[in-house]
């Protein structure tokens, strides 16, 4: 019976992602914001620091499971994996976690308020077993 099952069924090789919003158009803030937003990954790049390849990018949507919302970090920093080049693809435009294969090692989201406090949250991956603060996509929030 289980035979005749896997014989049936299709092999899928590509993930219909046609359903997922991956970009709404929606403009940056401002001037300031902009050059905040390079300002957090630019230096990755450019300082050399960390070995290559890598993916250092700020305000890309992170999908962690096919249905659902997903988490769009200021900054988030993937080791040890490439950017494709062919942004005609959809699959090709937003960090999917089953493309790169794994979660980002770390994601960043700050938050301040007219006042000028500052809220850091941090998102780190981790391989160890899920906590309280962690969601499902083996992210572990951390707040500061």
């Amino acid at each position: 019976m289980t035979q005749q099952l896997v014989d049936s069924e299709e092999i899928v090789t590509e993930l219909d992602i046609s359903h997922l919003v991956i970009e709404d158009d929606t403009p940056v803030d401002n001037f300031q914001s902009a050059q905040q937003q390079r300002l957090l990954v630019e230096p990755l790049y450019s300082s050399r620091v960390l070995p290559m390849p890598f993916v250092a990018e700020a305000n890309v949507g992170l999908f962690y499971k096919l249905k659902g919302d997903p988490i769009v970090p200021d900054v988030l920093l993937s080791l040890g994996v490439q950017r494709p080049d062919d942004f005609s693809q959809r699959q090709n435009r937003s960090y999917f976690t089953w493309e790169f294969g794994k979660d980002p090692e770390v994601c960043i989201e700050l938050v301040s308020n007219a006042e000028g406090d500052l809220t850091l949250t941090l998102f780190c991956h981790s391989r160890q077993k899920k906590s309280r603060n962690q969601g499902e996509s083996g992210l572990k929030k951390l707040e500061r």
